[in-house]
Parts: structure tokens; C-alpha cells; sequence
């Protein structure tokens, strides 16, 4: 990785101005799969083109800049809010590749954008299948920077010459995976959002609570309606995880626009304190459009084999990283029997199921608990182990396990596991919470009531008597 491009020392009134944000940056490799792709100059690879002497910049007025000769900056003005959204971090990987222009690259498997995601949001939610993520930005685009039409002409004699002998995989190595072709500069508040969607009301529009939540935490809403913004807000924080990134500004300013009210403060000290904020849109599903801002090193290859043979070692290079983690945390939901008209009874006990569904037990007399009890993993992973749903007839009625033996009346629901937990004897140390099975507190009804699962002892008044193992943790919300 090559050093941070320096000013030449003998570069006159350099210090009565500054470097535009981005000129080192466009025309830089970067590598899809490690960092965040917005990347500041020191985290780019070795630059592929020559962009000619630094030289003074008018186009953007707040302050003296320069940039590079060959480097074009055309003005934005623009004040706008854009989103990203995904109901898995694996359909927001792939929308985030779209709005960047390399979907053409997001193979199922590939840890395509990983290092910018990960960075984003926690491990622990986006293994959550129920976790929806949603990031949405206030941006305030000043200007444009790009490479100039006819780019490959640019190439320095070195990466023309590497991008045709270079093994590949030194290739990557050396440039990355792909160069910036355009980036936008400016500020941006950014409201990265993580909701628990198994906690929240089925009406609730995760959206537009947010976007409420970002004008309440901004201090922007009108008096009239600041209890309306703030009961959105606490709504959606209940069962969510919030963050305020800022990019441009002041720092002190962006820092402080939660806890100390500096938005206004922070949009006024944008004027000289520009940054890289964002990528340029594209919807043209070309790969060989020459405006997507993220474009595959390949592509700069003038012969079609050798384009070919570099694509084809991507996909072997992405093999090196880790994919984000798949969505294996699930929640478990409750269903009991309705009461009858004569109360409960030894014929017909309150008898409850547990299920990874919410629509196994909708009819025949089972009612549907509106929000999870616990969470367990659909995969035998990290020392988990089988949990097992056995059964006993008239009346019809369960028992959960880690243990498929068959007794005292009771046989296997099922021959397959329902999901995976922690064994009960593994402890604290599991890092779970721990789950109980109660049964009936009436003597006459304990035989044929089966058996009810929480994570606190005498839970609705049952009896505790065991600890059956340990679920999941899944905390969003305060």
C-alpha cells in the first residue's frame, strides 16, 4: 500500500489553502471486501492513473482548495435524503452493492462491502433473522469529483503494465479490487437504525418512524408536534438500536447534535470543513458503464482474455474473506389454549406450544403470544445443542429437551430437532439467558397440562422444575 499523496514543498501559498477533499481518492484502488468504502486516502491502494500536479481549484468558494489537474469538480448544491434498507444485512449488502454500481459482482457467499458493514452494525444483530437495518442520510452535496472521460488514457505506465502481466491475485493485492471513479463531498448525518421486528406492532412503519426520529434528535419539529415526534422516537428505540454518525462539519458540532443540540451549529460549520460523503447513485446495470463511481479493476484491461482471467480470479480472491454472518437467531413464540367458558378443566387444561412460527397453531383452539419468549439458533453451532419437542396425547400437550429420549408417557413430536440452545449444564459461562419449564401448579391438572417455558422462575404463577437450557441473547432497545 503505497504512502498518502504529499504536497510538493515547493507548491506556493499552500498554506493559505487546503487539499479539496477527495482529489487523492478518485483514481485510487480500493478492495470491496476490507474497510469502509468511503475510505480516506492513507486507506486506498497504490494510485493507477496520473492526475497530473496539484493546482488551484474556484469551484467551490468557502475557502482556497486545490486538487489535481486532471481531476473534474462539478458543483452539487444539493440537499437531499437518501436511504438504505435491508430485512437481512444480507439484502442490505446487496441494495448498498446497487446503489454503488457493483452489484454485477455480489455473488451469493461473497463478502462483498463486508468491512464497510461491519463496521455499521453489531455481530450479534445481523445474525438476528428478525433484525431489519436501515440507514438513512441527510446529505448536503457540495461537489463532484471524477475522473475525466477518457480515464484509461491516464493509466501511469506502471499499472498499465501490472494490469497485463501482474499475476492477479498480487494484482488485488497491490490496487484492490476496484477504483474510484467519482465521489461526492460535503457533510452528511447519518441514522443507522437495527430493529428487532418481532418485538414491534405489525402497523408500524420502521421507515417513517425513523425519519420522525432523526427530525426529533435533531431538534427540527415544531412545537405543535413535538409529542407526536418524541412518542415515535421512544417507540422505536424501544426495540431498536440508534446511532448518529456525522461526516463534514465541525467535529465537536456533529458529536454534540444529540446530547448537546448542535445541529444548527453543526450545518453552520459546514462551509470549510467538507468531506467525502457518498458514492454517486447509479441504476445503469451495465458493468461496463464508465459513471459507476466503484469500478472493477479489470475493466482498464485492453485485451478481452486477460479481462476475463482477472474477473475469474475475483471470485477466487473472495474466498480469502469472511462473508457477513448468515441470520441464525431466531425468536421462539408461545401459543396457549383458549380459556373455556366453564374456566379450565382436567379435560381441558391451559396447555402451551412453543414455535419458531408464528402461524403453526392458528387454528384449533391455540391463541398466538404477540411477542417472542426467547431466541434460539437454527444452527448446531458455538457448542449448541439439539432442543427436542416431544408430546402426550388426550389431551394433546408438550415438552421441550435436550434429550430425544422417549419416557414416562411421552414420545417425540418430531424426529428433527427444532432449533439448537445451550446445554443447561454449560452455565453462565454460555453467555445465554437462561430458560425454565414450569409445569401446572394445580395438582390435578400438573399431569395433563404439559409444560411452559420461560426465562423466569414461577413465571404466570407455574411451578419451576428445571432449567432446560439456555437461549439466545437479542437486545436492541433500551
Amino acid at each position: 500500500m503505497s504512502s498518502e499523496y504529499k504536497p510538493p514543498e515547493d507548491l506556493e501559498s499552500w498554506r493559505d489553502g487546503v487539499k479539496l477533499p477527495g482529489t487523492d481518492q478518485v483514481g485510487r484502488g480500493y478492495n470491496v471486501f476490507e474497510g469502509d468504502y468511503l475510505p480516506d486516502a492513507n486507506a486506498m491502494r497504490e494510485p493507477l492513473f496520473d492526475l497530473g500536479e496539484y493546482e488551484e481549484d474556484s469551484t467551490l468558494n468557502d475557502r482556497k482548495y486545490y486538487k489535481r489537474e486532471r481531476v473534474d469538480v462539478l458543483p452539487r448544491g444539493l440537499g437531499e435524503f437518501t436511504k438504505t434498507e435491508g430485512l437481512t444485512v444480507q439484502e442490505y449488502q446487496r441494495n448498498l452493492a446497487v446503489s454503488v454500481g457493483i452489484e454485477g459482482e455480489s455473488a451469493v457467499g461473497f463478502g462483498l462491502l463486508s468491512g464497510a458493514i461491519s463496521a455499521q452494525f453489531a455481530t450479534s444483530h445481523m445474525q438476528l433473522a428478525s433484525a431489519y437495518f436501515l440507514s438513512r442520510h441527510n446529505n448536503i452535496h457540495k461537489a463532484t469529483l471524477r475522473l475525466p472521460s477518457g480515464f484509461r488514457n491516464l493509466l501511469t505506465d506502471e499499472a498499465r503494465s501490472d494490469l497485463a502481466r501482474m499475476p492477479p491475485m498480487d494484482l488485488f493485492d497491490k490496487y484492490g479490487t476496484h477504483f474510484l471513479r467519482s465521489l461526492i463531498i460535503g457533510a452528511q448525518a447519518e441514522l443507522r437504525v437495527t430493529t428487532n421486528t418481532a418485538e414491534i406492532s405489525d402497523d408500524m412503519d420502521i421507515d417513517v418512524a425513523a425519519k420522525m426520529s432523526y427530525e426529533y434528535l435533531t431538534g427540527r419539529v415544531k412545537a405543535e408536534a413535538a409529542a407526536e415526534y418524541r412518542e415515535r422516537h421512544r417507540e422505536l428505540q424501544r426495540h431498536s438500536l440508534l446511532h448518529l454518525v456525522t461526516r463534514g462539519g465541525k467535529v465537536e458540532y456533529g458529536n454534540g447534535i444529540i446530547e448537546k443540540g448542535t445541529y444548527e451549529q453543526w450545518t453552520e460549520s459546514i462551509e470549510g470543513n467538507l468531506a467525502v460523503v457518498a458514492l454517486p447513485h447509479t441504476n445503469d446495470p451495465d458493468p461496463s458503464n464508465s459513471n459507476r463511481p466503484l469500478q472493477p479493476i479489470w475493466e482498464l484491461c485492453d485485451d478481452d482474455q486477460r479481462r476475463e482471467e482477472i474477473e475469474a480470479a475475483f471470485k477466487k480472491y473472495a474466498e480469502r474473506f469472511e462473508s457477513l454472518p448468515e441470520p441464525t437467531i431466531a425468536p421462539v413464540y408461545a401459543y396457549s389454549t383458549k380459556k373455556p367458558k366453564n374456566g379450565y378443566s382436567v379435560k381441558e387444561p391451559k396447555r402451551w406450544y412453543f414455535s419458531r412460527s408464528r402461524s403453526e397453531m392458528g387454528s384449533g383452539g391455540w391463541v398466538l403470544q404477540p411477542h417472542p419468549f426467547f431466541y434460539v439458533s437454527t444452527e448446531p453451532e458455538d457448542d449448541r445443542v439439539p432442543v427436542y419437542l416431544h408430546s402426550a396425547r388426550e389431551p394433546l400437550r408438550f415438552k421441550l429437551s435436550v434429550n430425544p429420549k422417549e419416557d414416562h408417557g411421552w414420545s417425540l413430536h418430531r424426529p428433527d430437532p427444532v432449533w439448537y440452545a445451550y446445554h443447561p449444564n454449560s452455565g453462565v459461562e454460555s453467555g445465554g439467558v437462561p430458560i425454565f419449564g414450569h409445569t401446572n401448579p394445580n395438582k390435578s391438572h400438573k399431569g395433563v397440562s404439559g409444560w411452559y417455558y420461560n426465562t423466569r422462575d414461577r413465571a404466570h404463577g407455574w411451578d419451576s422444575e428445571e432449567l432446560t437450557f439456555y437461549a439466545d441473547v437479542a437486545k436492541f432497545g433500551e
